[in-house]
This record gives C-alpha cells, sequence and structure tokens, in this order.
C-alpha cells in the first residue's frame, strides 16, 4: 500500500481538496439587501456621510405615522401628537396662492381664516376654511387642498353682478342669487355697474334673475326700461324713459310684455303722453293719461259736450238762447 504524504493533500494546480475543506476558517458574509444599509449606519457613526434633509423630513413623517398610529391605539389624543410631530418637520402654513379671483383680495381670505394661519398641516380643516371663504360676498364657490409641506392653495369662483339694487334709498350691487355683493354710494362712482339694469322694492334682489330672464326676450323693450319695480314682492312694474309705468300681471308677465311689444311696434303706445298702461288683466289692458294730458283730454270734452249741448238745443228750440 502506498503511504500518502502531506503533498498528497493538494490538487495538482494547488487547491486544497474536500478533503481539507473543514478545516479552513470561513468569513461570514450578510446578505445583499442589508450590506448598503450598514455601511451607512457605519459611517453615520464616525460622522463621514450626510443625511439628505428630504430623507430625515421622511423619517419624520414615518415615525409620525407610528406615534400617531399608537396613540391611537392607546386613547391618546394621537391627531394632536401627530400634528405636532409633523409641524416640527416643517409642516406648517406658511403661503397662501390664490386663483380665480377678480374683486377678492388675499387680505380678505386672510381676514376669514383669521388664526387658522401658521397651525400645523395636520391641523387645518379644509372643510372650515372652505366655509369660511365662501362667506365672503363676492365668493359664489372656493376649493381649498393643502399642498405640503406649508402651502394653501385656494381656488376662487365669484359671483356675476347682475343689477343695483335700491332698497330703502340705498344702493347695492347684487350677484344673480340676490346675494349683495357691495353697497354703492352712488352709481356714477361706479362707472363699470352704470350700465346694469335697475331694480327696486322688497324681494327684488332675488326674484331679479329670473325676471331679468324673460325681459332679455324683449331688448327693445329692455332698452326703454328706467327700471324694473318689485310690487308687494308680488309682481314687477315697468318704469320707462318717458316716464310712463307698465303694470304687469303677478302671472304671465311673458304674455303681457309680448302684447306690450305689439303695441309699441304698431301704435309707439309709450311715446304718448300716459302715466299707467295697466295690463294686470289678461283679456284687455287700460291707460290713464299723466296729469297734464288728463286736464288736456277734459278741457277738449268738455268743449265737445258744450257744442252738442247747444246743437241738439237749437234742433229743439230753434235759435233762442239757452
Amino acid at each position: 500500500m502506498q503511504s500518502l504524504g502531506p503533498e498528497a493533500l493538494h490538487s495538482r494546480n494547488g487547491e486544497k481538496t474536500a478533503i481539507d475543506a473543514p478545516l479552513v476558517q470561513r468569513r461570514r458574509v450578510l446578505p445583499r439587501f442589508m450590506r448598503k444599509p450598514v455601511r451607512v449606519i457605519s459611517h453615520i457613526g464616525d460622522g463621514s456621510y450626510h443625511v439628505p434633509r428630504s430623507l430625515l423630513v421622511g423619517f419624520a413623517l414615518l415615525v409620525a405615522v407610528i406615534s400617531g398610529f399608537f396613540g391611537w391605539m392607546s386613547n391618546s389624543p394621537a391627531p394632536i401628537q401627530l400634528a405636532k410631530v409633523t409641524a416640527g418637520a416643517g409642516f406648517v402654513v406658511k403661503h397662501i396662492n390664490m386663483s380665480g379671483a377678480t374683486h377678492v383680495r388675499l387680505s380678505d381670505i386672510k381676514r376669514q381664516l383669521g388664526g387658522r394661519l401658521n397651525l400645523p398641516m395636520l391641523e387645518f380643516d379644509v372643510r372650515e376654511a372652505r366655509a369660511s371663504i365662501t362667506n365672503i360676498p363676492w365668493v359664489k364657490d372656493s376649493k381649498v387642498s393643502v399642498i405640503y409641506p406649508n402651502t394653501l392653495s385656494i381656488d376662487i369662483v365669484e359671483h356675476l353682478p347682475v343689477a343695483i339694487w335700491q332698497s330703502n334709498g340705498k344702493l347695492k350691487l347684487i350677484a344673480e342669487d340676490g346675494t349683495v355683493l357691495m353697497d354703492l354710494t352712488r352709481a356714477s362712482a361706479s362707472p363699470e355697474y352704470i350700465q346694469l339694469p335697475y331694480v327696486i322694492g322688497r324681494g327684488a334682489n332675488i326674484n331679479a334673475q329670473k325676471f331679468l330672464k324673460v325681459m332679455s326676450d324683449f331688448p327693445s323693450l329692455s332698452a326703454l326700461s328706467t327700471a324694473y319695480v318689485r310690487v308687494a314682492d308680488r309682481r314687477w312694474d315697468l318704469t320707462m324713459q318717458g316716464g310712463v309705468r307698465v303694470m304687469l300681471p303677478e302671472n304671465g308677465a311673458a304674455g303681457a310684455l309680448e302684447e306690450l311689444y305689439r303695441l309699441q311696434g304698431e301704435q309707439n303706445i309709450l311715446a304718448r303722453d300716459l302715466e299707467v298702461v295697466d295690463m294686470r288683466l289678461p283679456d284687455r289692458f287700460t291707460i290713464r293719461l299723466s296729469p297734464e294730458s288728463a286736464e288736456e283730454r277734459k278741457q277738449v270734452i268738455d268743449q265737445q259736450l258744450d257744442r252738442l249741448k247747444k246743437a241738439m238745443h237749437k234742433a229743439r228750440y230753434g235759435g233762442a238762447k239757452i
């Protein structure tokens, strides 16, 4: 039997054979997915690695979510704790971006929000803020969004002015739903609104939009009108340029306007010396002359009656005086 020497434990290429493998001391290696985190932690420990700010913010947010969850699980005020943690990471309301506004100013928004600025973002109530902003007269609707870490985005939809409402001797600019947008000291002080129609009386602001839509079908009559008067909050009167007052019915105003349009086209009735055109009855209309015209007409009628009386007396008694 051939004896085996030490050289017999090596292969031809110099590597150790499997017989010697258990005797070799092996170095332990971490799994691939753990290698980079371990290197980063080791560098942080010796001060040679700078942690990015975004990583710190993300870590703070993660800690906040986790702490908030466990706080809620333990019946503690989790939203408050969560807001404090995120506020420390810079999540605080500091800026407002506003769009869609012409008459609403940023100062109006800030005044309406009051003490809600400089609050932690997670304590900011978007619904409450939207309700407060919508209370601004010019605001028809609004949308409030939170843009992290510190900005509010506010989209404004403003009311459209439709008329000037005279109430208790004061002029007010109103929107389509009757909302008072602003007080006008006098119409001439606001030339951009001077062409808007005038509505007068109790309830005129609420009912103006519907009536103006009816009047839009009769632009020639609208051009001759100086004001629309709401009577007893039931019906409308038209005040025309010549001072004629057209009394419309409570129901069927469109039909009465159609008849008035026909009379104006055929007889130019609104150019006559009239005081009132009463169209409240569905089957007929009546007119009332102005005081001056009524006096003139009375004199004409008296003269006609006098001539008729003399003619009848002459026919009966001959040439004898009355």
